[in-house]
Protein backbone atom coordinates (compact mmCIF):
# COMPACT_ATOMS: atom_id res chain seq x y z
CA UNK A 1 0.00 0.00 0.00
CA UNK A 2 1.24 3.48 -0.85
CA UNK A 3 0.39 6.93 0.44
CA UNK A 4 -1.93 7.35 -2.57
CA UNK A 5 -4.17 4.74 -0.99
CA UNK A 6 -5.25 7.00 1.85
CA UNK A 7 -8.96 7.38 2.53
CA UNK A 8 -10.51 9.72 -0.05
CA UNK A 9 -13.21 10.72 2.41
CA UNK A 10 -11.19 11.87 5.42
CA UNK A 11 -7.56 11.65 4.26
CA UNK A 12 -6.53 9.19 6.95
CA UNK A 13 -3.74 6.72 6.24
CA UNK A 14 -4.72 4.60 9.24
CA UNK A 15 -6.16 1.66 7.35
CA UNK A 16 -6.94 -1.96 8.15
CA UNK A 17 -7.16 -4.77 5.61
CA UNK A 18 -10.77 -5.96 5.85
CA UNK A 19 -10.60 -8.61 3.12
CA UNK A 20 -7.94 -10.11 0.87
CA UNK A 21 -9.07 -12.39 -1.93
CA UNK A 22 -10.68 -12.55 -5.32
CA UNK A 23 -13.61 -10.24 -6.07
CA UNK A 24 -16.52 -10.53 -8.47
CA UNK A 25 -16.52 -9.39 -12.10
CA UNK A 26 -20.01 -9.15 -13.52
CA UNK A 27 -22.44 -11.93 -12.71
CA UNK A 28 -21.99 -14.76 -10.19
CA UNK A 29 -19.13 -17.12 -10.98
CA UNK A 30 -16.78 -14.60 -12.61
CA UNK A 31 -13.98 -13.40 -10.33
CA UNK A 32 -10.62 -11.70 -10.67
CA UNK A 33 -7.57 -13.84 -11.40
CA UNK A 34 -5.61 -12.27 -8.55
CA UNK A 35 -6.52 -11.42 -4.97
CA UNK A 36 -7.50 -7.85 -4.21
CA UNK A 37 -7.25 -6.09 -0.86
CA UNK A 38 -10.20 -4.24 0.64
CA UNK A 39 -9.20 -1.54 3.15
CA UNK A 40 -11.22 -0.05 6.00
CA UNK A 41 -10.49 3.45 7.24
CA UNK A 42 -9.99 3.38 10.99
CA UNK A 43 -11.12 7.00 11.25
CA UNK A 44 -14.34 7.36 9.21
CA UNK A 45 -15.29 3.72 8.67
CA UNK A 46 -15.31 3.93 4.87
CA UNK A 47 -14.25 0.72 3.14
CA UNK A 48 -12.64 0.85 -0.29
CA UNK A 49 -10.95 -1.09 -3.05
CA UNK A 50 -7.74 0.52 -4.38
CA UNK A 51 -6.08 1.34 -6.71
CA UNK A 52 -8.46 4.06 -7.80
CA UNK A 53 -8.73 4.90 -11.46
CA UNK A 54 -8.00 1.36 -12.63
CA UNK A 55 -11.54 0.55 -13.83
CA UNK A 56 -13.01 3.97 -14.68
CA UNK A 57 -12.93 3.41 -18.44
CA UNK A 58 -14.43 -0.07 -18.01
CA UNK A 59 -17.28 1.18 -15.82
CA UNK A 60 -18.27 3.77 -18.42
CA UNK A 61 -17.88 1.38 -21.35
CA UNK A 62 -20.36 -0.77 -23.22
CA UNK A 63 -18.38 -3.82 -22.08
CA UNK A 64 -19.56 -3.07 -18.53
CA UNK A 65 -23.18 -3.02 -19.67
CA UNK A 66 -22.65 -6.30 -21.49
CA UNK A 67 -21.26 -7.91 -18.34
CA UNK A 68 -23.86 -6.61 -15.91
CA UNK A 69 -27.03 -6.04 -17.97
CA UNK A 70 -26.56 -8.67 -20.66
CA UNK A 71 -26.29 -6.01 -23.37
CA UNK A 72 -25.68 -2.33 -23.95
CA UNK A 73 -28.98 -1.18 -25.47
CA UNK A 74 -31.89 0.64 -23.81
CA UNK A 75 -33.93 -2.53 -24.08
CA UNK A 76 -31.24 -4.52 -22.23
CA UNK A 77 -31.17 -1.94 -19.44
CA UNK A 78 -34.95 -1.80 -19.15
CA UNK A 79 -35.22 -5.59 -19.03
CA UNK A 80 -32.71 -5.71 -16.19
CA UNK A 81 -33.83 -2.66 -14.18
CA UNK A 82 -37.47 -1.75 -14.85
CA UNK A 83 -38.57 -4.22 -12.20
CA UNK A 84 -36.59 -2.36 -9.52
CA UNK A 85 -38.35 0.96 -9.97
CA UNK A 86 -41.44 0.43 -7.82
CA UNK A 87 -39.11 -0.25 -4.89
CA UNK A 88 -37.15 2.88 -5.73
CA UNK A 89 -40.39 4.85 -5.87
CA UNK A 90 -41.31 3.49 -2.45
CA UNK A 91 -37.95 4.66 -1.11
CA UNK A 92 -38.58 8.18 -2.44
CA UNK A 93 -42.31 8.36 -1.66
CA UNK A 94 -44.82 10.40 -3.63
CA UNK A 95 -45.79 13.16 -1.21
CA UNK A 96 -43.25 15.66 -2.54
CA UNK A 97 -42.91 14.38 -6.10
CA UNK A 98 -45.81 16.05 -7.90
CA UNK A 99 -44.74 19.25 -9.59
CA UNK A 100 -41.12 18.84 -8.52
CA UNK A 101 -37.79 19.04 -10.32
CA UNK A 102 -36.32 15.53 -10.09
CA UNK A 103 -32.68 14.69 -10.84
CA UNK A 104 -31.51 11.07 -11.03
CA UNK A 105 -27.72 10.71 -10.74
CA UNK A 106 -26.31 7.66 -12.50
CA UNK A 107 -29.67 6.95 -14.08
CA UNK A 108 -28.54 4.54 -16.79
CA UNK A 109 -31.13 4.45 -19.56
CA UNK A 110 -33.61 6.22 -17.29
CA UNK A 111 -36.07 3.66 -15.93
CA UNK A 112 -36.87 5.72 -12.82
CA UNK A 113 -37.17 8.97 -14.75
CA UNK A 114 -39.59 7.34 -17.19
CA UNK A 115 -41.70 6.09 -14.28
CA UNK A 116 -42.01 9.55 -12.73
CA UNK A 117 -42.16 11.63 -15.93
CA UNK A 118 -45.45 13.52 -16.14
CA UNK A 119 -45.88 13.28 -12.37
CA UNK A 120 -42.93 15.57 -11.80
CA UNK A 121 -42.56 18.83 -13.75
CA UNK A 122 -38.97 18.38 -14.90
CA UNK A 123 -36.63 15.41 -15.13
CA UNK A 124 -32.85 15.76 -15.08
CA UNK A 125 -30.65 12.80 -16.02
CA UNK A 126 -27.01 12.46 -14.99
CA UNK A 127 -25.44 9.63 -16.98
CA UNK A 128 -21.90 9.23 -18.42
CA UNK A 129 -22.95 6.80 -21.17
CA UNK A 130 -23.34 8.89 -24.35
CA UNK A 131 -25.75 6.49 -26.07
CA UNK A 132 -28.03 6.49 -23.03
CA UNK A 133 -27.90 10.30 -22.90
CA UNK A 134 -29.00 10.54 -26.53
CA UNK A 135 -31.94 8.26 -25.79
CA UNK A 136 -32.81 10.22 -22.63
CA UNK A 137 -32.88 13.45 -24.63
CA UNK A 138 -35.18 11.89 -27.22
CA UNK A 139 -37.58 10.82 -24.46
CA UNK A 140 -37.81 14.35 -23.03
CA UNK A 141 -35.30 14.25 -20.19
CA UNK A 142 -32.58 16.86 -19.81
CA UNK A 143 -29.31 14.97 -19.69
CA UNK A 144 -25.76 15.68 -18.53
CA UNK A 145 -22.74 13.39 -18.33
CA UNK A 146 -21.74 14.33 -14.78
CA UNK A 147 -23.06 16.36 -11.87
CA UNK A 148 -20.25 18.89 -12.41
CA UNK A 149 -21.51 19.41 -15.97
CA UNK A 150 -25.05 20.06 -14.69
CA UNK A 151 -24.06 22.55 -12.00
CA UNK A 152 -23.96 25.72 -14.18
CA UNK A 153 -27.52 25.12 -15.37
CA UNK A 154 -28.91 23.37 -12.30
CA UNK A 155 -27.50 25.30 -9.31
CA UNK A 156 -30.06 25.24 -6.46
CA UNK A 157 -32.85 23.92 -8.73
CA UNK A 158 -33.58 20.28 -7.88
CA UNK A 159 -36.31 19.51 -5.36
CA UNK A 160 -35.30 15.85 -5.19
CA UNK A 161 -32.08 14.11 -6.21
CA UNK A 162 -31.98 10.32 -6.37
CA UNK A 163 -28.80 8.26 -6.49
CA UNK A 164 -29.64 4.56 -6.65
CA UNK A 165 -26.66 2.18 -6.33
CA UNK A 166 -24.18 4.76 -7.60
CA UNK A 167 -22.04 5.97 -4.68
CA UNK A 168 -20.23 2.63 -4.46
CA UNK A 169 -18.94 3.03 -8.04
CA UNK A 170 -17.26 6.42 -7.82
CA UNK A 171 -13.63 7.13 -7.00
CA UNK A 172 -14.37 10.09 -4.74
CA UNK A 173 -17.78 9.87 -3.04
CA UNK A 174 -17.12 13.01 -0.99
CA UNK A 175 -16.55 15.09 -4.13
CA UNK A 176 -19.64 13.66 -5.83
CA UNK A 177 -21.85 14.56 -2.87
CA UNK A 178 -20.29 18.03 -2.57
CA UNK A 179 -21.21 18.63 -6.21
CA UNK A 180 -24.65 17.09 -5.77
CA UNK A 181 -25.65 19.27 -2.83
CA UNK A 182 -25.06 22.27 -5.11
CA UNK A 183 -27.88 21.32 -7.49
CA UNK A 184 -30.40 20.77 -4.66
CA UNK A 185 -32.67 23.62 -3.58
CA UNK A 186 -32.40 24.76 0.05
CA UNK A 187 -34.74 22.36 1.84
CA UNK A 188 -34.57 19.89 -1.05
CA UNK A 189 -34.02 16.16 -0.61
CA UNK A 190 -31.44 13.53 -1.44
CA UNK A 191 -32.39 9.83 -1.56
CA UNK A 192 -29.33 7.60 -1.89
CA UNK A 193 -29.05 3.81 -1.86
CA UNK A 194 -26.12 1.41 -1.70
CA UNK A 195 -25.34 -2.16 -0.56
CA UNK A 196 -24.98 -2.62 3.19
CA UNK A 197 -21.51 -3.43 4.54
CA UNK A 198 -23.19 -5.05 7.57
CA UNK A 199 -25.03 -7.60 5.39
CA UNK A 200 -25.57 -10.70 7.57
CA UNK A 201 -24.28 -13.03 4.86
CA UNK A 202 -20.79 -11.50 5.15
CA UNK A 203 -20.72 -12.61 8.79
CA UNK A 204 -22.43 -15.95 8.22
CA UNK A 205 -20.35 -17.11 5.24
CA UNK A 206 -17.14 -15.10 5.45
CA UNK A 207 -14.91 -15.35 2.37
CA UNK A 208 -17.40 -17.56 0.51
CA UNK A 209 -19.83 -14.65 0.33
CA UNK A 210 -17.15 -11.95 0.34
CA UNK A 211 -15.90 -13.14 -3.06
CA UNK A 212 -19.41 -12.44 -4.38
CA UNK A 213 -20.15 -9.30 -2.35
CA UNK A 214 -16.98 -7.36 -3.15
CA UNK A 215 -16.92 -6.33 -6.80
CA UNK A 216 -14.31 -4.96 -9.17
CA UNK A 217 -16.54 -1.99 -10.04
CA UNK A 218 -17.54 -1.25 -6.44
CA UNK A 219 -14.83 1.03 -5.11
CA UNK A 220 -16.62 1.91 -1.85
CA UNK A 221 -18.66 0.08 0.83
CA UNK A 222 -20.57 1.66 3.71
CA UNK A 223 -22.20 0.77 6.99
CA UNK A 224 -25.20 2.86 8.03
CA UNK A 225 -23.02 4.84 10.43
CA UNK A 226 -20.27 5.54 7.90
CA UNK A 227 -22.82 6.60 5.28
CA UNK A 228 -24.61 8.94 7.68
CA UNK A 229 -21.30 10.50 8.73
CA UNK A 230 -20.33 11.05 5.09
CA UNK A 231 -23.59 12.89 4.35
CA UNK A 232 -23.21 15.06 7.46
CA UNK A 233 -19.62 15.86 6.50
CA UNK A 234 -20.88 17.24 3.18
CA UNK A 235 -23.39 19.45 4.99
CA UNK A 236 -26.66 17.55 4.66
CA UNK A 237 -29.12 17.75 7.54
CA UNK A 238 -31.95 15.54 8.82
CA UNK A 239 -29.88 12.53 7.79
CA UNK A 240 -31.63 9.19 8.22
CA UNK A 241 -30.27 5.84 7.01
CA UNK A 242 -32.67 2.92 6.78
CA UNK A 243 -31.81 -0.74 6.25
CA UNK A 244 -33.73 -3.01 3.86
CA UNK A 245 -33.64 -6.69 3.00
CA UNK A 246 -34.22 -7.18 -0.72
CA UNK A 247 -33.78 -10.95 -0.87
CA UNK A 248 -35.78 -13.45 1.11
CA UNK A 249 -34.95 -16.15 3.61
CA UNK A 250 -34.90 -18.73 0.80
CA UNK A 251 -31.93 -16.95 -0.78
CA UNK A 252 -30.12 -17.00 2.58
CA UNK A 253 -30.76 -20.74 2.96
CA UNK A 254 -29.56 -21.45 -0.57
CA UNK A 255 -26.35 -19.58 0.21
CA UNK A 256 -25.84 -21.63 3.37
CA UNK A 257 -26.48 -24.91 1.56
CA UNK A 258 -25.10 -24.28 -1.93
CA UNK A 259 -22.77 -21.28 -1.54
CA UNK A 260 -24.45 -19.45 -4.40
CA UNK A 261 -27.34 -17.03 -4.90
CA UNK A 262 -30.77 -18.19 -6.02
CA UNK A 263 -32.62 -14.87 -5.91
CA UNK A 264 -36.27 -15.44 -5.01
CA UNK A 265 -36.30 -19.18 -5.76
CA UNK A 266 -38.15 -20.93 -2.95
CA UNK A 267 -36.46 -23.14 -0.38
CA UNK A 268 -38.33 -26.12 1.13
CA UNK A 269 -40.28 -25.14 4.22
CA UNK A 270 -40.00 -21.36 3.80
CA UNK A 271 -43.50 -19.86 3.86
CA UNK A 272 -44.48 -16.34 2.81
CA UNK A 273 -45.15 -15.33 6.42
CA UNK A 274 -41.76 -16.66 7.56
CA UNK A 275 -40.07 -14.86 4.68
CA UNK A 276 -41.83 -11.59 5.56
CA UNK A 277 -40.71 -11.94 9.18
CA UNK A 278 -37.14 -12.57 8.04
CA UNK A 279 -37.07 -9.44 5.90
CA UNK A 280 -38.51 -7.40 8.75
CA UNK A 281 -35.99 -8.68 11.28
CA UNK A 282 -33.02 -8.15 8.95
CA UNK A 283 -34.11 -4.56 8.33
CA UNK A 284 -34.74 -3.79 11.98
CA UNK A 285 -31.43 -5.31 13.10
CA UNK A 286 -29.46 -3.38 10.47
CA UNK A 287 -28.20 -6.62 8.93
CA UNK A 288 -30.18 -6.43 5.70
CA UNK A 289 -28.44 -6.27 2.35
CA UNK A 290 -29.28 -2.68 1.35
CA UNK A 291 -29.16 0.85 2.76
CA UNK A 292 -31.30 3.85 1.80
CA UNK A 293 -30.27 7.26 3.08
CA UNK A 294 -32.55 10.30 3.27
CA UNK A 295 -31.13 13.79 3.78
CA UNK A 296 -31.96 17.44 3.18
CA UNK A 297 -30.00 20.46 2.18
CA UNK A 298 -30.31 23.11 4.86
Amino acid sequence: MTTSDCCRICGSQSLTIRYSGRVRIGKFGRVTDKARQIFECDKCGGVFLPPFGSIDSYYESHAYRQDYDGGDSDADFFRQHDGEQLKNLAFVGTQELRGSVLCDVGCGAGSFLDLTNGYVDRTIAIEPDEIYRESLHRRGHEAFAYVADALPAMQDQADIVTMFSVIEHVEDPLKLLEETIGIIKPGGRLVLSTPNLDDLLLTALGDVYAEFYYRQVHLWYFSSTALANLLKKVGFEDVRVECYQRFGLSNFMHWLRDSKPRGDDSFPGITESLDALWRQQMAQSGRGDYLVAHARRS
